[in-house]
């Protein structure tokens, strides 16, 4: 008699763990396992979501560099006939300024001979303030000194 309650306590007991481990034990390990693929999608979207966040920061810095460079532009035009007046008679008075020609349409036309050594004529290209095209230019070297012929082309900021 005594057997035969072990007997059924055993199967009993195979029987119990065989329904926890299939009914129970089993769903938690499959939930954990979808959660596990749910966690790496939802960290793999973070991760895009974090590179398109880096991706926008550079765009605004780089904006903001544009920005400031057309700032810097914008206060780089002649503005008014009194400074425009002013940057010729200043760019005449260069030494290495032989002969100047100026002409204003849409933009300030400015004829130049210059004569030099590169050094003199680099630094007064380097002096000018404002933002210009360079066009027309003729380099001749004689002997130690440079000929050039330059026309520059200042945008005019249309204000008056």
């Amino acid at each position: 008699m005594i057997k035969k309650i072990a007997l059924i306590g055993a199967i009993v007991i195979v029987l119990l763990g065989f329904v926890l481990y299939t009914f129970i034990y089993t769903p938690l390990i499959e939930e954990e396992e979808e959660l596990i693929i749910q966690l790496g999608q939802a960290m793999n979207r973070l991760e895009d979501r974090e590179e398109e966040l880096d991706s926008i920061e550079e765009l605004e810095a780089e904006y903001e560099s544009i920005l400031r460079q057309l700032e810097y532009e914008y206060a780089a035009q002649l503005s008014s006939s009194s400074e425009i007046n002013n940057f010729i008679i200043e760019l005449n008075s260069f030494a290495v300024v032989k002969d100047l020609d100026s002409t204003m349409g849409n933009n300030l036309e400015v004829e130049l001979e210059l004569l030099g050594d590169y050094e003199e004529i680099y630094d007064f290209i380097k002096e000018i303030d404002y933002i210009y095209d360079a066009t027309d230019v003729v380099i001749i070297k004689e002997d130690e000194k440079v000929s050039m012929d330059v026309t520059l082309l200042f945008p005019v900021e249309r204000g008056e």
